[in-house]
């Protein structure tokens, strides 16, 4: 059963897709959503952020080296101190994928853990 004590809520705020090809991600995306694009030269590897339309998530495409994508995509969670739900989740029996880095001082911060399932879960804070 789960705890009584109170915690805050915690918005999806993002998702990313883990590709082996951005270009073709977006066309394939384009097509069958409409989704559109913009490149985001500012982080260290091919990203394009991606707009799904007015009021709705927005989220990334990310390229990942892995032949095989078994990470499917993630979710980020909106968090107001990652290392307080990095322990957290530590003491939980989650695991940590990425420890806490800048994506730039505007984007502000992300980390990834994951869960007792092995599912990746994104952590992001300004």
């Amino acid at each position: 059963m789960a705890s009584q004590k109170s915690t805050p809520s915690r918005p999806i705020c993002w998702f990313e897709i883990p590709v082996k090809d951005t270009t073709r991600a977006r066309e394939f995306y384009t097509e069958l959503f409409g989704w559109t694009y913009q490149e985001f030269i500012d982080y260290e590897s091919d990203y394009w952020t991606i707009d799904t339309g007015d009021g709705s998530l927005g989220g990334g495409f990310v390229k990942t080296p892995k032949e095989i994508n078994s990470d499917g995509i993630i979710l980020f969670i909106h968090v107001e101190n990652i290392q307080k739900v990095i322990q957290h989740a530590l003491r939980l029996g989650a695991c940590i994928v990425e420890g806490e880095s800048v994506i730039t001082e505007d984007s502000g911060r992300h980390a990834k853990i994951t869960d007792l399932d092995g599912n990746t879960i994104g952590l992001w804070t300004k």
